[in-house]
């Protein structure tokens, strides 16, 4: 743990690597220890019970991001701008998700799931009403990640998810499992 200034610069508050101690959650189980920050559900650490560190370290130079959460967007807009329903409406790169507080909806030592609704300042820029939901688990040395949205009206609610993971290479292949 070390310190880094706040956006006063008068006050320093502890952070857990890169994430103030209070936005991180931790699971574990006897192979893995994943710990995501609350501020956007991003994983920020994927760590081996030997001290292998999967995940990428968010090294500024090159891309400062480790695994971030894209909804209700994931790719990019033209002009940042979209229309739907007859409104206009602006829109960063992969959606607004990485940039808002998600509430801890429910933890066990294996698993955790961050809750994000939608409010007054999303409805800005995405005019649906939604319940997003990511939820971590780890199974033996396999974390599972699930994406759930919820919608609490009768309309069509357009959306597009998705995690944009980095990962340390090299990796050695004894450790990877893809899909068939």
């Amino acid at each position: 743990m070390r310190s880094r200034p706040c956006q006063n610069h008068k006050i320093t508050e502890t952070v857990v690597g890169n994430i103030p101690a209070e936005h991180a959650v931790a699971i574990h189980n006897d192979q893995l220890t994943l710990t995501a920050d609350t501020l956007g559900a991003q994983m920020q650490s994927i760590t081996s019970y030997k001290g292998t560190e999967y995940l990428w370290n968010g090294d500024e130079r090159y891309w400062k991001g480790r695994a971030p959460v894209l909804f209700p967007f994931v790719a990019r807009l033209k002009d940042k701008t979209y229309t739907v329903n007859g409104g206009t409406y602006q829109m960063k790169i992969h959606g607004f998700a990485s940039a808002y507080e998600f509430e801890v909806a429910e933890q066990t030592e294996s698993r955790v799931t961050f809750m994000l609704r939608d409010n007054e300042v999303t409805r800005a820029q995405f005019p649906f009403a939604f319940l997003f939901k990511v939820r971590y688990a780890l199974k033996e040395s396999t974390v599972e990640v699930t994406y759930t949205v919820d919608n609490p009206e009768d309309e069509m609610l357009h959306f597009g998810l998705g995690g944009h993971p980095g990962f340390n290479v090299p990796v050695s292949y004894t450790h990877l499992t893809l899909p068939t």
